[in-house]
């Protein structure tokens, strides 16, 4: 009749959303008494972050796994996950300093994410390899480096270009790479050699700038390998890694300044 809706008055779901960057992605449904819950990427990253701090102040506690399983159950309710967050929350996972049990099992949730074929996912769980990272640096940002800025700037300057390659992940190398151009650079500059400590902080601040950091809006796709020349990788690659500034292309002798990170610096 005119006027009257038929209503069901059970069973009526409302989509429960979850917000990965700009894309809202929707999990199972939810009873309509249940309040919708918005999560972005940065709050299951900040999340990993509490968790990793909960197994060190309660080591042994039965809370713990509890919380593990509560987190690994928000997960799986998100139906699509795009490449890029699955790559932000492995490579994050990865470098959690917890037991191997604990681990394991955030590992095993977030690589069974359903995702669609993506070469970035794959990209990640084998590893990024760059031949020679001082290939790719521009000149401007060879003198930005040599200046006298603070090692953060640096290091933050080195993720910054690893990003623009399409780099999501770290090979101990690269982080080795990263480091001894920064040792090198210090002693080009007079500058007084850090100790042993102060270098094995420089490999976990340069980690944790790659993963903390947004990647830009535009870069170059991501490779398995970059080789020591980077126009081997294309025109194309090349004007979206480089926007305004070629790379120099510039050989630099590194193997003495990544010894003393190998031995002292490495992180594991």
């Amino acid at each position: 009749m005119p006027g009257k809706h038929n209503t069901p008055s059970m069973h009526i779901c409302q989509s429960h959303y979850i917000i990965l960057g700009a894309a809202a992605l929707c999990t199972e449904s939810r009873p309509a008494s249940a309040m919708t819950q918005f999560y972005s990427l940065q709050d299951f990253q900040s999340e990993l972050t509490h968790l990793e701090k909960l197994v060190t102040m309660l080591p042994d506690s039965p809370v713990v796994a509890s919380m593990i399983t509560t987190f690994s159950h928000k997960l799986q309710g998100v139906k699509t996950w795009s490449s890029e967050a699955i790559v932000a929350l492995l490579t994050q996972a990865q470098a959690l300093n917890i037991p191997e049990e604990h681990k394991g099992k955030i590992l095993h949730t977030i690589q069974n994410l359903q995702a669609g074929a993506n070469s970035h996912l794959k990209l990640c769980n084998s590893g990024q390899v760059v031949d020679h990272l001082p290939s790719y640096f521009t000149q401007s940002e060879w003198t930005k480096l040599a200046n006298h800025v603070s090692t953060d700037d640096k290091l933050r300057l080195i993720s910054q270009r690893l990003h623009m390659m399409g780099m999501s992940s770290l090979k101990e190398n690269t982080k080795c790479q990263a480091i001894a151009i920064i040792l090198m650079l210090n002693n080009h500059g007079n500058k007084p050699a850090p100790t042993p400590h102060a270098i094995h902080a420089m490999v976990e601040d340069f980690q944790n700038i790659f993963h903390g950091e947004p990647r830009p809006s535009s870069h170059g796709a991501g490779h398995a390998r970059y080789p020591s020349n980077p126009m081997e990788l294309g025109k194309e690659w090349l004007s979206k890694a480089y926007p305004s500034e070629q790379p120099l292309c510039q050989e630099v002798a590194l193997a003495a300044w990544m010894k003393k990170v190998h031995g002292y610096g490495h992180s594991s």
